[in-house]
């Protein structure tokens, strides 16, 4: 069975990295081990391009909102979204659970992502633009705590510069195949 270091746990810096001489070194990860650990990247980043690409049409098409008004709410969801990220990245640091301190973020991120988007491509016509700027900053919250959890913890599975490339190219690559396999 592939295990992964225990997410929080202090872990050796490289060398010139003013790691302590007890760090504790994290083994290496496995490629099944980078694999299951990457898997969030994949439903995460299919939600983008059905979300950037197909939902502005179908709100203005389907529901009945001007499409400019659309393009206004993404706008202004999107400005909101950026202000609440480093506050939620602040909070996620200072969670202290024993499950570690990412790993509860992405528990609850995922059951309301799942809603959200379910809520938002699931849309009645006559919802209006209240129903969309509702459920799209809900939507994009929860795609917030999920990004921002599972990248803070991958930066905490590995020791060295090396590792976190490797850790991250992984979830880079889960992203790529994502977007290329949804359209």
């Amino acid at each position: 069975m592939t295990t992964l270091p225990v997410e929080g746990t202090p872990l050796s810096a490289g060398p010139g990295e003013g790691a302590p001489s007890t760090a504790k070194v994290a083994p290496r990860i496995s490629r099944l081990g980078l694999a299951i650990f990457s898997g969030p990247s994949l439903p995460i980043s299919a939600l983008g391009l059905p979300l950037s690409v197909y939902l502005p049409e179908f709100y203005a098409n389907r529901i009945g909102v001007p499409l400019t008004l659309v393009g206004t709410i993404f706008l202004c969801v999107r400005l909101a979204d950026l202000s609440i990220d480093p506050i939620l990245g602040a909070v996620m640091d200072r969670t202290r659970t024993r499950l570690g301190r990412f790993r509860p973020w992405m528990i609850a991120g995922a059951p309301l992502m799942m809603i959200t988007a379910f809520m938002i491509f699931m849309a009645q016509p006559g919802s209006g633009a209240a129903y969309l700027t509702v459920w799209l900053f809900l939507l994009y919250i929860s795609y917030s705590i999920l990004t921002l959890g599972h990248l803070a913890w991958a930066s905490t599975l590995a020791s060295s510069y090396h590792a976190r490339s490797r850790v991250f190219a992984w979830i880079q690559g889960g992203l790529v195949l994502s977007s290329v396999v949804v359209p």
